[in-house]
């Protein structure tokens, strides 16, 4: 896991990242998961440009936690993604191609005992930015994520939401 993210690491500073370049857009929205009881919750997400048509985005996705039967449970997304802007970023229709990580966290409880787990995933998918105003972009992502794990379903994710440019 350590060798992944040090050689995404790199591949990150090997693109060259240069303050011309730079743009930093902030946000968040709602996300669908397709597999799994707890699939709807919230998206927050941070994307730095780093050349004209690439951009880092680091997301998280909060699941609404579900009670039932006295069981609590919660799972949390962390996902590091490369966009690939199709066209310049800074038209009011952006559309993008995506590949990245994903980390997902579950956990539950049942009468004081926690139980969790991590599983690794790898993410690819497309979505699109549109300029609303010139504070305010809307987004829409659809992506498939598989996760390396035996008897886990891997989910196809739609998140809509908004990004503020900063």
């Amino acid at each position: 896991m350590k060798k992944i993210v040090f050689v995404f690491m790199v591949a990150l500073l090997a693109l060259g990242i240069n303050e011309a370049n730079a743009q930093i857009r902030v946000g968040g929205g709602l996300f669908y998961y397709t597999e799994g009881e707890q699939n709807i919750g919230l998206d927050l997400r941070g994307i730095f440009g780093v050349t004209e048509n690439i951009d880092v985005a680091a997301k998280i996705d909060w699941f609404f936690p579900k009670n039932e039967n006295d069981i609590k449970s919660s799972a949390t997304g962390f996902n590091g993604d490369l966009h690939y802007n199709f066209l310049d970023r800074d038209a009011s229709f952006s559309p993008y191609g995506l590949a990245g990580v994903n980390i997902l966290r579950v956990a539950a409880k049942f009468n004081g005992t926690t139980i969790s787990d991590s599983f690794f995933g790898i993410n690819i998918g497309a979505g699109f930015e549109f300029a609303i105003t010139e504070s305010l972009n809307l987004f829409v992502e659809g992506k498939y994520t598989v996760l390396f794990e035996d008897g886990l379903d891997s989910p196809i994710v739609i998140s809509a939401g908004v990004v503020l440019p900063l």
